[in-house]
């Protein structure tokens, strides 16, 4: 059965239940208010009758059953009563609709009880047939000599009843039909909320999303438009660590609550954001608006990848290529040294060979010993040897400050995090100072109990202000294509950490960047929650 039929049915089926009950209860009541009105009409016309003035009279005479018969007979006839008795003082019938029983004694027990009590009064009749009698007394002279009994048979009562079921049945009817069509109104309206879809349908679809959706090896969760989880697939679940009474819950309790918040805000996408999870798990998270078929803003929709075995093999290959890189300069400028020393032993200057040798390995080892002894991490010591000896190459002064000094990295910072804020500082100054003469590039690297400072200088042509705003957007770049994610790269890292960037663009681009050893914003916490 379609859904708009069930409804028809449903709805068409209330309203004829509400409608007998409360029609039942309004006829109960109807039916009570009816009688009381037949016991007071009838008892009016019984006081009405006793009270006539020959039937006070006659009532004591011997024959007065004749025109007593007689007038009351004329008053029931110009009545709606059914019937009519007068009954003397000794229980004789002075009028009856049957003129056979005239002056004949009453044999009902029970009307013989009700004339015995001399009051006016309605009873509910003994007789099937009648429905209200009254009684009232005929007095002569103050003394009670009679009595009046007025009664109306159910036909009549049965004649008024049948006259409201016909109007009740009509309203019936026409509440039924009313409730059709707004039934069919209500049904269409339902159906194109859901797009045309049966109930089954709908079962089916949600079926599928769901094993869809709880398949899917992308994490995906959701919220309305107040912040609150209405969806976590399993993947969602594994990967960020939630659990199915987290469904409900705010989101601005877990740590992925920034890209939420922003596209709650913004109502536009947020894509690539990466996310630190704690002990090394790092996801890429992209957040999306809902909108229904309105375009009303329903809530977010988010997407989790584990980024973070795809990101240290991409952090690894980036290292083979630009270690492969600077061991090429490395073997040119050797090349090169190796030519001058062959050249100088081939005009027989030994002492200016031997002097050269000396001059380089002089040079060479200061920069090594200083770098071995200053820098504990041998990662970024193993870096800013490369990135000398690719100075060297280009012709560019590399000077690493003497008071450099570095024992550990920041708190929850993984090594490969650190150099990429110090390898794309010191390839932007390199880069800069290409094919420039006399460019010199300033390191300095200083660790301490609070945090490390990384400071990076070149004597470049600096940072034009309009480009400052830019400076760390993704994707940005004066150099060209498929560049921009240097700079990008160091601030979405620097404040992960709860660091801060500090740069002056003038005789030079310079550098200065903080970060603590304690992080501030509580990433360091391995819960879930941030």
């Amino acid at each position: 059965m379609k859904l708009n039929q069930r409804i028809m049915i449903m709805v068409s089926g209330l309203i004829l239940v509400v409608v007998l009950l409360v029609g039942g209860l309004i006829m109960n009541e109807w039916l009570t208010t009816l009688r009381a009105q037949m016991a007071n009409e009838a008892l009016d016309i019984a006081i009405t009758v006793a009270a006539h003035p020959d039937i006070q009279a006659q009532i004591t005479a011997e024959n007065g059953y004749i025109p007593i018969q007689n007038i009351v007979e004329r008053i029931r006839l110009k009545t709606r009563v059914q019937y009519m008795y007068v009954i003397n003082q000794s229980n004789q019938y002075f009028a009856h609709p049957d003129p056979i029983q005239l002056n004949k004694k009453v044999e009902d027990e029970t009307m013989l009880l009700l004339l015995s009590t001399g009051k006016s009064e309605t009873v509910q009749a003994s007789w099937p047939s009648v429905a209200i009698e009254a009684y009232t007394p005929i007095y002569q002279e103050g003394q009670p000599v009679g009595t009046v009994v007025v009664g109306l048979l159910n036909g009549r009562l049965y004649q008024e009843i049948r006259r409201s079921i016909y109007r009740f049945v009509a309203y019936l009817l026409f509440a039924i039909f009313l409730g059709m069509v707004f039934a069919h109104l209500m049904a269409k309206q339902i159906k194109e909320t859901i797009f045309g879809l049966e109930p089954s349908e709908i079962a089916f679809l949600l079926g599928q999303q769901n094993l869809v959706l709880e398949n899917q090896r992308e994490g995906i969760v959701a919220s309305d438009e107040h912040g609150r989880i209405i969806l976590a697939n399993a993947s969602a679940r594994d990967l960020l660590g939630l659990g199915a009474d987290d469904v409900g819950q705010s989101i601005y309790r877990y740590r992925i609550r920034d890209g939420f918040t922003a596209v709650l805000k913004s109502k536009e996408a947020l894509e690539a954001q990466e996310i630190k999870m704690g002990q090394g798990r790092v996801v890429l998270a992209n957040f999306y608006p809902i909108h229904d078929q309105k375009g009303s803003f329903l809530g977010v929709l988010a997407g989790f990848e584990d980024w973070s075995a795809a990101k240290h093999r991409a952090e690894e290959l980036t290292g083979i290529r630009e270690l492969n890189y600077d061991l090429r300069a490395q073997n040119h400028e050797f090349m090169n040294k190796l030519h001058t020393i062959m050249g100088l032993l081939q005009l027989d200057e030994a002492e200016a060979a031997i002097a050269y040798i000396s001059d380089i390995s002089e040079t060479r080892q200061e920069m090594l010993g200083r770098i071995s002894q200053q820098i504990k991490e041998p990662s970024v010591a193993g870096l800013l040897l490369a990135k000398y000896n690719k100075a060297l190459e280009k012709k560019i002064l590399f000077t690493l400050d003497e008071a450099s000094y570095l024992q550990e990295l920041p708190e929850d910072m993984r090594v490969d995090e650190f150099i990429s804020i110090v390898g794309n500082l010191i390839e932007n100054a390199l880069d800069e100072l290409a094919g420039r003469e006399e460019g010199e590039v300033y390191i300095g690297i200083f660790g301490s109990d609070l945090g490390v400072h990384i400071a990076v200088e070149d004597n470049g042509r600096g940072i034009p202000n309009e480009i400052q705003e830019a400076l760390f957007t993704r994707g940005f770049s004066s150099k060209g294509a498929d560049r921009g994610f240097g700079l990008w790269t160091v601030h979405r890292i620097v404040t992960a950490f709860g660091g801060t960037i500090e740069y002056e663009g003038v005789n030079g681009a310079s550098f200065s960047i903080w970060i603590p050893i304690r992080k501030e914003d509580g990433y360091a916490n391995t819960d879930r929650r941030g």
